[in-house]
């Protein structure tokens, strides 16, 4: 049986990022549209100074920038 890939789910938000789950890439992504989803529904509902602008992406677990992105949690798998 061949091991599947590992893949993290990252939300970047206003330009910074952090690893908010790790796992399957189809997971993920059902994970990823509900977020966006979620997102969008509250988006046109919340009133501050300055919005916060949030995207949520999918990156291959060996891709991941540890040098570039601070967030990024020292005990995270």
């Amino acid at each position: 049986m061949e091991e599947e890939e590992i893949f993290y789910l990252v939300k970047n938000i206003n330009g910074l990022e952090e690893v908010i789950q790790s796992g399957l890439k189809k997971e993920l992504e059902e994970l990823k549209a509900k977020l966006d989803l979620k997102s969008n529904l509250t988006e046109d509902k919340v009133y501050e100074e300055t919005p916060a602008n949030i995207s949520y992406y999918i990156i291959p677990k060996k891709e991941w920038d540890l040098e570039n992105c601070p967030l990024f949690p020292v005990d995270f798998p």
